[in-house]
């Protein structure tokens, strides 16, 4: 018997996903069950079938998130659930619960924050925060924005020649990092995410109000939200890594067959 982190009654314990399992499964059932791993911590690059799951939710819990939040906000990014208009610049979600994709990623955030997964070992949280989101996601409790902010982008490759194209970027799942903002008596940490071919960021503390009238910043009460496009290249740690792993193959620390 351990106890459930979301609900903390004592119970059998279920494997728990912060990025949700559907979205490895996914990558994993077009790649023969595993997908190619690298980190700056590991000697190797290798084929893995790691999800990044750990004990963490009873089954009453699980089943609460995933009914709540994940499904329907997967279906949301996934272009399965309300309404998309493309731009030159950006995508254009309307008629979707922006509350339930709010509180999806935070959940994700939550969960990464008390994972023992090595994969979510740079996801910090205070214990003002973290006891704040779990009582908030554990009775569907809107998180004021000023709090804690999220910002959502979608990838794309500008590159001419040899890019990855926009399945192959959903392809593409990076341990979460934190980036730091401003001076010390404004400083914001984000944390963020690279899945499903989107750049998440989580604010805390939550982000100022000329900084909430950014593209992707989601606001609960909107009608729509205006998700901009990021050029993979631009995010920094994701060069770094990159190049990382491409040293690491060429150096012949891999098995992987290009």
């Amino acid at each position: 018997m351990q106890v459930c982190k979301l609900c903390r009654s004592g119970t059998d314990i279920k494997k728990s996903h912060a990025i949700a399992d559907s979205v490895f499964k996914r990558i994993f059932r077009v790649n023969s069950g595993k997908a190619i791993a690298f980190s700056r911590d590991e000697e190797d690059v290798y084929y893995s079938s790691d999800s990044w799951w750990d004990n963490q939710l009873c089954g009453e819990c699980e089943d609460r998130l995933n009914e709540k939040y994940e499904r329907y906000s997967l279906q949301v990014l996934r272009a399965q659930k309300g309404v998309f208009n493309r731009s030159e610049h950006r995508l254009i979600f309307s008629d979707v619960n922006l509350h339930k994709l709010n509180m999806f990623l935070l959940s994700i955030f939550w969960r990464a924050a008390n994972s023992g997964h090595v994969a979510y070992k740079n996801v910090v949280i205070l214990d003002g925060d973290n006891e704040y989101l779990r009582e908030a996601l554990l009775s569907d409790r809107q998180v004021p924005i000023s709090r804690i902010s999220v910002k959502i982008e979608r990838l794309i490759d500008k590159t001419r020649e040899g890019g990855f194209s926009l399945k192959q970027l959903k392809d593409i799942v990076i341990s979460p990092f934190c980036r730091i903002y401003g001076a010390d008596k404004t400083k914001h940490i984000s944390v963020c995410f690279v899945f499903e071919g989107f750049f998440v960021q989580v604010f805390v503390p939550g982000l100022k109000l000329k900084q909430r009238a950014a593209a992707g910043v989601i606001h609960k009460s909107q009608r729509f939200l205006s998700v901009p496009y990021l050029h993979l290249f631009d995010i920094e740690e994701v060069v770094e890594l990159m190049v990382d792993g491409y040293c690491k193959h060429a150096e012949g620390k891999s098995n992987i067959k290009i």
